[in-house]
């Protein structure tokens, strides 16, 4: 792969999590939506995977530029909890 060369993510259209866009895994290992989770995948590799329609590549630069950092409820929850607080 040359470095050069632009690298995609997979986004699986078909739904979301909260507010989170679901992606492909690194070799299509399960979705995630920690988007530092997932795969990073070259044109050829997007085109050899014969994707659905709900399946779209979206450059890595972009969606990059898009992210947010967030803090996961759950583990708020799981703090308070063993501190004995209240949600």
């Amino acid at each position: 792969m040359s470095t050069d060369e632009p690298l995609y993510y997979i986004r699986d259209t078909r739904s979301v999590v909260g507010n989170s866009a679901m992606w492909w895994g690194p070799n299509g290992s399960g979705y995630r939506c920690n988007l530092d989770e997932a795969g990073k995948y070259t044109k050829a590799q997007c085109e050899l995977r014969h994707l659905r329609r709900t399946d779209v590549p979206m450059l890595v630069s972009e969606a990059d530029a898009m992210a947010q950092r967030h803090v996961d409820v759950q583990g708020l929850n799981r703090l308070a909890a063993k501190a004995g607080r209240k949600r």
